[in-house]
């Protein structure tokens, strides 16, 4: 029996995947079993490939909204800067809704038991894990999956340290009913608009019933004036109707990209947010932690032996996400720009267009290759 902790979105894909290959699974939720999850999630055509490898395309097929373009806007002018039209699988849903049917299909999955209970301690021992719980529990397994987040008690066990990079960045976090925007704002679209410091991203959710909006600000901006909405959004032309006082912002810091050089302690690996923290600049948060979850499948499919299948796996991941985290910080420092820089980076993708984006992006959403040998799970 392999065990998992973490009740978000990491540790139910992670389940999920483990069971499909086979072996009984005990998801440790952390008591967050039934907590809400608020905002928006893109997910490029990589994070769709992992979710085709899990057999979960068809599950999860009426749940995204399928986005057609990416269009960047310069901040200042309104001005369209670039569009491209995205030909492969991008779409966006809700983070809740996409937490809540994972929630369902772990539950149909005979193979997985559910322990709403918090991972305290471990011990390790001959390939024999016993894990202690906050309830004073104890659990016996072949092997942990640790995706219990940044600053959970995995992350900090396999490396020593669970602390991210400081940063002075805040996002600001609204998910708005599409109602009582203008309709542009429904469009099949995810929207960048590029500004001296500050960039913005709004997405249709739900179907297009509501809006997800994030606003890269400075965190020393947004504590010193707690009117940000009023500088930014309220004398813009087509942004203003954001800055709607009855709409509620939630602000969340955002720490550096982050990917630790080993993952695997003995039989226990980290996933999701415990493996990597990915700023949320190149849509692969979500897409990387379902990366995550299609590649232990493809391992624990190819060997009966656990610990040989989470060096596999470690191995494996830690090198495909450490230069996407790399790009990532990379594109929001691009997208952070300010002064002559900023017009020069508008300059640039106006002139070089589909072709310098499509260059950009070709390695970060391209699907994995070892995932196009691997067996996909059935639904």
């Amino acid at each position: 029996m392999i065990a998992v902790s973490g009740g978000g979105i990491a540790g139910y894909s992670v389940a999920i995947a483990i069971a499909k290959s086979g072996h009984a699974v005990s998801l440790l939720t952390g008591g967050k079993r039934h907590q809400p999850l608020q905002g928006g999630i893109q997910i490029a055509p990589n994070g769709w490939q992992a979710l085709c490898t899990l057999g979960l395309d068809n599950a999860l097929a009426n749940l995204p909204m399928r986005l057609n373009v990416i269009c960047v806007r310069a901040l200042e002018s309104a001005a369209t800067i670039t569009r491209l039209k995205l030909d492969q699988h991008y779409v966006s849903l809700g983070r809740h809704d996409l937490h809540t049917s994972l929630h369902d299909i772990a539950v149909s999955l005979p193979e997985i038991t559910f322990i709403d209970d918090k991972l305290a301690s471990l011990t390790d021992t001959n390939g024999i894990v016993t894990l202690l719980m906050a309830s004073g529990d104890l659990l016996t397994c072949d092997g942990l999956v640790a995706a219990d987040g940044a600053s959970g008690f995995g992350r900090s066990y396999v490396t020593g340290s669970h602390s991210a990079k400081a940063t002075t960045k805040l996002a600001m976090r609204a998910e708005i009913d599409a109602h009582i925007l203008p309709d542009m704002f429904a469009r099949p679209e995810s929207n960048l608009w590029l500004g001296q410091g500050t960039h913005i991203v709004h997405y249709p959710i739900n179907g297009g019933a509501k809006v997800n909006v994030v606003v890269t600000i400075s965190g020393n901006h947004a504590h010193h004036k707690s009117n940000w909405q009023d500088k930014i959004l309220a004398p813009h032309p087509v942004l203003a109707y954001l800055a709607d006082p009855e709409i509620t912002w939630a602000a969340t810091p955002l720490p550096g990209a982050d990917s630790p050089l080993c993952w695997r302690r003995g039989n226990v690996v980290l996933a999701g947010d415990a493996a990597h923290i990915m700023p949320p600049h190149l849509a692969q948060g979500a897409g990387q932690t379902l990366q995550d979850a299609a590649c232990l499948y493809k391992c624990l499919c190819e060997t009966a032996d656990i610990k040989s299948a989470f060096a596999s796996y470690a191995r494996q991941r830690t090198t495909a996400v450490t230069p996407i985290a790399r790009k990532a910080e990379l594109s929001g420092a691009i997208m952070r720009l300010s002064g002559p820089a900023a017009r020069l980076r508008n300059i640039v993708l106006d002139v070089g267009g589909n072709s310098l984006m499509q260059s950009w992006l070709a390695g970060v959403w391209a699907a994995d290759p070892v995932l196009k040998t691997a067996p996909h799970a059935s639904d």
